[in-house]
């Protein structure tokens, strides 16, 4: 009996080049494919169902976003991390940023860079990055 595989992804630009050189690399290895499952669709959805749907994932993100901070603030405090702070990183606690969701796929060197600069302008550890200055 042969092993296959089913791919899940996301329908982005991203989870689309990431399927397909996975399925690249699975058939170059004589494994077989069968089939690929796009996680996380919303097309269709609209009025209540829309709103309810959002209003859950964003609830669910809350609760997330929160365990983050918590885990964060665990390792900034932590003597491993004291102890192996980089130059430049002075110590801080490990900052945890939320990016706002974008109507389209951040895609291609300028587009990040307005995303980067959005939510890394008020950073101090990422001044650098913001105001492209690397040296």
């Amino acid at each position: 009996e042969r092993i296959r595989f089913l791919v899940a992804t996301m329908p982005t630009a991203l989870g689309a080049a990431e399927s397909k050189r996975l399925m690249q690399d699975l058939g170059q290895k004589g494994m077989a494919v069968s089939g690929l499952v796009a996680n996380q669709c919303v097309g269709g959805m609209a009025g209540p169902s829309a709103q309810k749907y959002y209003d859950a994932r964003s609830q669910g993100q809350s609760r997330w976003i929160t365990e983050l901070r918590v885990r964060a603030d665990e390792v900034s405090a932590s003597p491993e991390y004291q102890n192996n702070v980089g130059e430049g990183g002075g110590g801080d606690a490990i900052a945890v940023t939320e990016v706002p969701f974008r109507d389209a796929e951040v895609v291609g060197p300028d587009a990040l860079a307005a995303l980067g600069a959005a939510a890394f302008a008020d950073a101090r550890a990422f001044e650098h990055l913001v105001r492209g200055s690397y040296g």
